[in-house]
């Protein structure tokens, strides 16, 4: 009877496979491993070891070999105890017993049992048809070098001063500011003619971006418009000026660029207001006091949201503060239906 080739299959299936009164084999999971200094590769595997300790009977062994064998469960742990008494005497007579592809037990010098393992077997089912190997040294390769010929090979970068770089920040402004005040279209002389159709409108020349970049002296002309000369002055290339100073140069123009840009977009929307209103019968409402004092405060919370509120004449012993004035209804009209939308309470007041 073969039970050293049960307790073998039994291993294949189980982690612990036990001898009653002898002890009990353990298969342990080991990850695959990589030898660099031998050049090998380990596939995964069950490492084998065994525990004295173990002794009990938990019945799988007997339990095969009387499947196996077609005995009953008696006969088979006879002939399980008749095998390990064998073993027990091969040890105590100093032989060695070998199970084959699972390990070697021996006694040593003080009667201490041991046992070595068989690495030829992987009892893994896993790695079934896997095996070691060796692979051919890799040669590692010398990027450091690699790199350090590849940029010297390459040209220096020529470092541009700091001067450069601010006179290309401010024209860099100056031009953003140019192309935002230079309308695409002539929108005010539409809406005029079409409002004023009686009146001439005096069309102006517009310069487009495109004007200014194809044609060098239209961007020396705008410089000249749009900077003021007690403000140039300040500006210097001379190496004496920090770069702090020069920051502060540079960001005192563009706050005084941005000062005019907005001065001119005031007096603008002041003049079209102001020719509208003298035209405009139909108003949005937002609000109407008796006391002028309270219709200021109110125009000023509506001026913080976004609105360009009026304090129209006294009429009928009210302060009325238009947030829009339109020379047709129908245009107040959908103004209104706007502004209603957005829960803004307000309505239309009719002059003649």
């Amino acid at each position: 009877m073969d039970i050293v080739g049960y307790i073998r299959k039994l291993l294949f299936e189980h982690e612990c496979v036990i001898l009653p009164g002898f002890g009990g084999f353990i298969s342990n999971y080991k990850h695959a491993e990589i030898n660099e200094t031998q050049y090998s590769f380990i596939p995964p595997s069950k490492e084998i070891s065994f525990n004295r300790a173990l002794i009990n009977n938990d019945g799988l062994l007997i339990n095969r070999i009387a499947a196996t064998e077609g005995l009953s469960y008696s006969q088979a742990k006879i002939e399980l105890e008749n095998f390990i008494n064998g073993i027990n005497v091969r040890l105590k007579q100093g032989n060695e017993v070998n199970f084959e592809d699972i390990g070697t037990f021996v006694f040593d010098r003080q009667q201490l049992l041991i046992f070595e393992p068989c690495l030829a077997e992987n009892f893994l089912l896993e790695s079934f048809g896997l095996s070691s190997f060796q692979f051919p040294a890799i040669e590692e390769a010398d990027i450091r070098r690699d790199l350090e010929r590849r940029f010297k090979a390459k040209e220096k970068i020529r470092p541009v001063s700091l001067s450069y770089k601010i006179r290309v920040a401010a024209i860099g402004i100056i031009a953003v500011i140019i192309f935002s005040l230079v309308p695409s279209r002539t929108v005010i002389d539409e809406q005029k003619t079409s409002i004023y159709p009686d009146k001439p409108v005096i069309s102006e020349k517009i310069l487009r971006p495109e004007d200014i970049l194809n044609n060098p002296e239209s961007v020396n002309e705008a410089i000249d418009k749009m900077t003021i000369p007690r403000i140039a002055m300040y500006y210097s290339e001379d190496k004496s000026l920090n770069v702090s100073s020069r920051m502060s140069v540079m960001k005192h123009l563009e706050d005084t660029i941005v000062q005019q840009k907005t001065e001119i977009a005031e007096a603008q929307s002041s003049k079209i207001e102001k020719t509208e209103e003298q035209h405009a019968k139909y108003f949005i409402i937002a609000g109407s006091f008796t006391v002028r004092r309270q219709a200021q405060v109110f125009s000023k919370q509506l001026a913080r949201k976004g609105f360009a509120p009026e304090i129209l004449d006294r009429q009928n012993g009210n302060y009325r503060i238009s947030i829009g004035a339109f020379a047709e209804k129908s245009d107040a009209s959908e103004e209104l239906t706007r502004l209603r939308a957005q829960n803004v309470s307000c309505w239309i007041l009719t002059r003649t």
